[in-house]
């Protein structure tokens, strides 16, 4: 299975993280100024503080993901048990028996319902070179199955 930041997959995860915010902090707004409702203008700084205060974590994570994954392509073969991996055109393969540690990093139970509940990713580690990074915007993390991995919930999950 091959796992790469695809324009399909990005966008899908764009329009579930800032489409949803972006859509609940502009429903009020323009709900009040189609009434004229005297605090209209107040309703609109509310909305727009509100949407800095949880867009700006998600750009962050996002753009942290996507500069992680945007030369990398990983093709795991679960049958032949080899890891390939292609950063900036150069490609090396790996035996699953070089994989020293598996862990899955997730947004923890009281993140889901924020902006960045979809994000996470998978750390690869191998002796001798940086790890793997899976992200989020690669591939639906549950998908990607490996045996004896750890897992790690955290609030906000920064590389």
């Amino acid at each position: 299975m091959e796992y790469k930041l695809t324009k399909k997959r990005h966008l899908l995860i764009v329009l579930s993280s800032f489409g949803i915010s972006i859509l609940g902090c502009a429903v009020l707004p323009i709900y009040c100024f189609y009434n004229n409702y005297s605090e209209a203008q107040s309703i609109l700084n509310f909305s727009f503080i509100f949407l800095l205060i949880i867009i700006t974590p998600t750009l962050i994570l996002h753009l942290n993901y996507y500069f992680a994954s945007r030369k990398l392509s990983v093709f795991i073969d679960y049958i032949s048990e080899k890891i390939s991996v292609n950063e900036s055109g150069i490609e090396s393969t790996y035996h699953f028996n070089d994989i020293k540690m598996i862990l899955i990093v997730r947004a923890e139970a009281r993140a889901r319902k924020l902006p960045w509940s979809d994000y996470g990713y998978i750390k690869i580690g191998i002796p001798g070179r940086t790890p793997i990074l899976i992200t989020s915007l690669m591939a639906n993390i549950q998908d990607v199955q490996f045996k004896n991995t750890s897992t790690i919930f955290e609030f906000f999950p920064l590389l």
